[in-house]
């Protein structure tokens, strides 16, 4: 089984400059002393700060965001519908799974974890690229998950700034394997939710700095 642990947030970080960071250097970040100039006013944080409401209810409101920005990125880019269902993503996919992430710091930090099944994946590049699925190559599928993760997390960040949680994101990472699942760490407020599309099953993990 392949697990992805998104690391304990012990440290908080302010991203400098415009231009994105790939999600590996914001989780070094996060964990780290200052790195040259991509990181400022690190302070340290009390390793037990229990939860808040409203780190519970910013949470509850990014997996709205999700699940909006995943509807109208589908519904343009694909030509697909994508809705919610019951039920909870915190056990590994049986199926290949492709999976985008991306990276949020800032009032908010974070990541979004948007795991798709191989045989949608293939779907949504076909879709996407005007190409037959015989026609792509695993590179090319990559780079369309991760495009729309971008997309997706993208509305997600718009809505964050727009109720007062300013935050940047990093790039876009894409990971491939079967058996996977979002390891959950105490220092961190987790969700899970579940959409459909197209009869397959698209697995969502929140994971949110718990003192936000």
């Amino acid at each position: 089984m392949v697990v992805f642990n998104f690391l304990s947030f012990r440290r908080f970080s302010t991203l400098l400059k415009g231009n994105p960071l790939p999600l590996k250097f914001l989780l070094k970040a996060l964990l780290a002393k200052p790195i040259g100039n991509h990181v400022v006013d690190v302070q340290p944080m009390p390793i037990c700060k229990p939860m808040t409401a409203v780190s519970i209810d910013l949470i509850d409101e990014i997996e709205n965001y999700v699940r909006r920005g995943a509807g109208d990125v589908f519904r343009t880019m694909l030509n697909m519908e994508v809705k919610a269902i019951e039920g909870s993503a915190s056990e590994p996919g049986n199926s290949s799974m492709v999976v985008g992430s991306v990276g949020f710091a800032g009032k908010a930090s974070g990541a979004i974890f948007i795991a798709v099944p191989e045989s949608l994946a293939n779907e949504a590049a076909s879709a996407m690229v005007g190409l037959l699925p015989s026609e792509l190559d695993p590179d090319m599928v990559n780079d369309v998950i991760a495009e729309l993760s971008n997309m997706i997390v993208g509305f997600v960040k718009s809505q964050l700034c727009d109720t007062g949680h300013t935050c940047v994101l990093t790039v876009p990472s894409v990971m491939r394997g079967d058996h996977m699942k979002v390891q959950r760490v105490s220092l961190a407020k987790n969700k899970s939710s579940l959409m459909i599309c197209n009869r397959h099953v698209v697995s969502i993990e929140i994971v949110l700095k718990s003192d936000v």
